[in-house]
């Protein structure tokens, strides 16, 4: 895991001293995620200059120095993620002139011999990457198939930009200063984050999970955007090989065994965050049936006992016979470690849980450089309450009827139009209806979620509130639990929870790896029938009853809590006069982004107890603490 950056300049009369000199300074804006050692490559023929900044996991000698170029000569690359079938991939390309033992030459040789496309099918891996063709002059920008791995890009004048994190596009001196988009602003109070594909600025933009994005050097206006790993066609095809009972249970348990002792393999110190959870437990579990030593957990309590579940992970790790650390996170530590959100988090992100990750990777830093993680397994096997639909299915099976109501004449055309070209006017009626069933299932799943109900008034300046939701599909599963499930899988999982923990992580150089996001775990879930994913009522019931045949049912059964973080009581107390501050009157007048009123009010409300307004205040917090670091 590393930090890439680098630029294309589309008049190719730069320097190759300043080439270098200037992907440099992108690079060393992002040093926290690549100590170990940079490097930079350009090509002013090309006006290409490629940076990276290397966190030494596999492979730890010269061999594994990037930027690398392949044998062929043909391709120059700079990865940031790890390559978990390497070894298989290295088999494949066995005749190639290998130099190290690393995946990056891997990735490389894979390359060489079956090309972008077909080597971005073969891989395993969570992955950003930059991949030049000196054959074609291309630039290909890489994602990984689930998000894992962040990528900007940003175009200014004649040049491309790109980097792991905004610090690095914005530390090169040709960049100006950014505008901040008003309607990513808008989108962050509604969902704690800025919605991919865009950032908060309007000119960056966030490549997307599972795609190649291709810029050619002597076409500035060409721009090629092509998806690898369509998860729609990915849900619809699995869930054409049901499985379920027994014989799903031996296949899932063999996948999760694989995904997390290929996520292992590390050459410097490697352990686990562990919150006592159903999903971090059972990766831990896994790790120490692998292991031959005690495997290091990791765990964060609150010194507030009803949100306090530390316990629990010290019963799990106890049990399971781990090597534990539990670190308490008081109010004073939470007021430390917000001063220092800007430098960890580029852009504005919401959600109160950033605390505890940022606090749990600094002291997992201080012992390991890999730690496995629970991630994914919510989004994955359907275990968020707001996936459960009951009182609001009932309503949303009415809807036809009141669709019909709405629409009838428009029907009615529709139905006479086909009529006259032979077809059914009353399957076209249904499939009308059913269209208008998605967008309403839609909105209602994205109003749960939702944060400011009405951030539209809120917020200066916004030509089009874009209220339709970014992640708006017309073809979503059936049930409302495989409908949440697919919308979090497409943006929740990547914009929220994953950005919270590489940020978090990255900041001290902590590589993050989550075997329960093994694509493969992925498109299994989807194959599992949705009576056994559900089974009796139990959300994610494969990967309980999983979970119990490691550890005893008696220590994990307990209510999901996650990381409850009492920043409803924090923002009365010991963080209090640091609100106040950010959400004075006539600094939010002054600054020109928000209308003061509603948010003076819900501020007032709060201190009083008169409501608890703690979530919708942090979000305009965190972006009053981001805004306040730009200056």
């Amino acid at each position: 895991m590393c930090g890439i950056a680098g630029w294309l300049d589309y008049n190719q009369k730069t320097s190759k001293k300043e080439l270098g000199e200037f992907t440099k300074k992108m690079c060393d804006a992002i040093a926290h995620r690549g100590p170990d050692s940079e490097g930079v490559w350009s090509d002013p023929k090309a006006g290409v200059s490629l940076g990276h900044r290397r966190l030494a996991i596999l492979d730890l000698s010269p061999d594994g120095h990037q930027p690398m170029i392949s044998k062929s000569g043909r391709y120059v690359i700079v990865f940031n993620g790890e390559m978990y079938n390497y070894e298989r991939l290295r088999r494949d390309v066995s005749d190639y002139p290998f130099s190290g033992t690393g995946d990056t030459e891997v990735l490389l040789a894979t390359l060489d011999r079956f090309g972008v496309a077909q080597t971005l099918k073969r891989q395993n891996a969570f992955l950003a990457m930059a991949i030049w063709d000196r054959q074609e002059r291309e630039l290909h920008l890489v994602r990984g198939r689930l998000g894992k791995k962040p990528l900007y890009y940003a175009r200014v004048g004649n040049e491309l930009f790109f980097g792991s994190e905004l610090f690095a596009i914005k530390a090169h001196p040709k960049v100006g200063k950014f505008s901040i988009d008003r309607t990513a602003l808008h989108n962050f109070l509604a969902y704690k984050n800025v919605p991919t594909p865009f950032s908060i600025y309007e000119e960056v933009k966030k490549v997307p999970a599972a795609t190649q994005m291709t810029f050619r050097a002597d076409d500035r206006e060409f721009e090629k955007s092509v998806c690898y790993w369509h998860k729609d066609v990915m849900v619809e095809n699995q869930q054409r090989k049901p499985i379920s009972g027994p014989q799903a249970m031996e296949k899932l348990d063999a996948l999760l065994t694989d995904a997390t002792q290929i996520r292992m393999a590390s050459d410097v110190p490697l352990g686990s965050f562990l919150s006592g959870g159903i999903d971090s437990s059972l990766v831990v579990a896994l790790m120490q049936k692998l292991s031959p030593t005690p495997v290091q957990s990791f765990a964060i309590g609150f010194s507030e006992s009803e949100l306090d579940e530390s316990t629990h992970a010290e019963a799990v790790a106890k049990h399971l016979g781990t090597d534990h650390q539990t670190w308490i996170l008081s109010a004073q530590m939470a007021l430390d470690i917000v001063q220092d959100i800007p430098k960890v988090y580029d852009e504005p992100f919401s959600d109160p849980s950033l605390l505890p990750t940022i606090l749990l990777s600094r002291k997992a830093k201080e012992r390991v450089t890999v730690v496995l993680t629970g991630d994914g397994g919510d989004e994955t096997f359907g275990g968020y309450q707001r996936y459960d639909a009951r009182g609001i299915e009932a309503r949303l099976n009415a809807l036809p009827s009141l669709a019909s109501r709405i629409v009838s004449g428009f029907t009615k055309k529709m139905a006479e139009g086909l009529q006259s070209l032979g077809s059914n006017a009353t399957s076209s009626r249904m499939m009308t209806l059913s269209f208008m069933s998605s967008v309403e299932r839609i909105k209602n799943y994205h109003g749960r979620i939702r944060r400011w109900k009405t951030a539209r008034p809120v917020v200066i300046g916004i030509e089009s509130t874009w209220e339709g939701d970014p992640y708006l599909t017309l073809n979503p599963p059936d049930s409302y639990r495989e409908l949440g499930m697919f919308l979090d899988l497409n943006a929740y999982l990547s914009d929220v929870i994953l950005t919270k923990v590489d940020r978090a992580s990255m900041s001290v150089a902590l590589e993050t790896r989550s075997p329960i996001l093994d694509y493969r775990v992925t498109e299994f879930a989807w194959r599992l029938t949705p009576e056994f994913r559900a089974k009796n009522g139990v959300a994610k019931y494969p990967l309980k009853e999983l979970a119990y045949q490691y550890v005893p049912r008696a220590i994990l059964d307990r209510p999901k809590q996650g990381f409850g973080i009492p920043v409803d009581a924090w923002l009365r107390g010991e963080l209090k006069e640091w609100g106040s501050a950010l959400l004075d009157g006539s600094r939010l007048k002054n600054e020109g982004f928000f209308r003061p009123k509603m948010i003076l009010s819900r501020w007032d409300e709060h201190q009083k107890g008169k409501r608890d307004w703690g979530p919708d205040l942090w979000s305009v917090l965190m972006f009053q603490q981001w805004l306040e670091a730009q200056s």
